[in-house]
């Protein structure tokens, strides 16, 4: 009876340990003017085209996610990012370079940093997203679907995973333009973020993981048993 306790508590310890299914943890398309979840830079812009998102981001205007992250092991946030306008990534037009970019930078508060690079929309400037050296509006995802003139606007499409630790957790989104919100700026839209915890969510005691520990060594036991036993034909 005591091995049979024994292996069931280790089967359920085991259990407890195993990653359960993705939890939503945020989503927002900013369609029905809300804001929710956001601080800082940023409110509901209606594009040309009638699209909502949140903006403009310029100047190092920054705004920041606040999650619910109790409970949780892992968040992956994904987003779009719009390049508005004349955003000039590593120049050389707009007075940028590729120590004075129009940038955009994400990162965890207190935590890993999740994007850093440079969007550029106007013909002949480049930008080091994907990677440096690249020409205007590469590895865009769609290109002028906001409807907004003078030099138009880029879309990319970012999905990014990381370990959270604690209650809550706090996403920085900054934008660091060099001309005012009439020549260039950015925006985010379609913000989701979707949370992986272990069942049960809690680190076991040190007397749980010695009756797993137990239950362990009699699953062993018993294979050890099985395999040294022989059927004989009568």
């Amino acid at each position: 009876m005591k091995q049979l306790w024994l292996l069931g508590g280790a089967m359920a310890l085991i259990g407890s340990a195993l990653p359960a299914g993705a939890v939503s943890v945020y989503s927002n398309d900013f369609e029905h003017g809300s804001t929710t979840g956001f601080t800082g830079a940023g409110s509901i812009v209606p594009a040309p085209s009638g699209q909502h998102f949140l903006g403009p981001l310029a100047n190092g205007g920054t705004a920041t996610l606040t999650l619910n992250t109790a409970g949780l092991t892992s968040v992956t946030l994904s987003y779009d990012l719009y390049a508005i306008m004349t955003v000039d990534g590593d120049g050389p037009f707009g007075g940028n370079s590729v120590a004075n970019p129009d940038s955009f930078v994400v990162g965890v508060v207190g935590g890993p940093g999740l994007l850093n690079n440079s969007f550029a929309n106007f013909a002949g400037d480049t930008q080091n997203y994907p990677v440096v050296g690249r020409p205007d509006q590469s590895g865009a995802s769609a290109i002028n679907t906001l409807g907004y003139g003078n030099s138009g606007d880029a879309t990319y499409g970012f999905s990014q995973t990381f370990a959270v630790h604690g209650a809550t957790t706090q996403i920085s989104f900054t934008s660091n333009t060099n001309q005012g919100t009439g020549d260039e700026f950015y925006g985010l839209d379609n913000v989701r973020a979707t949370g992986v915890a272990a069942i049960g969510g809690t680190v076991p005691e040190p007397a749980s993981w010695a009756m797993m520990l137990a239950g362990f060594g009699l699953i062993g036991g018993v294979m050890r048993r099985r395999a040294g036993t022989v059927s004989v034909a009568a």
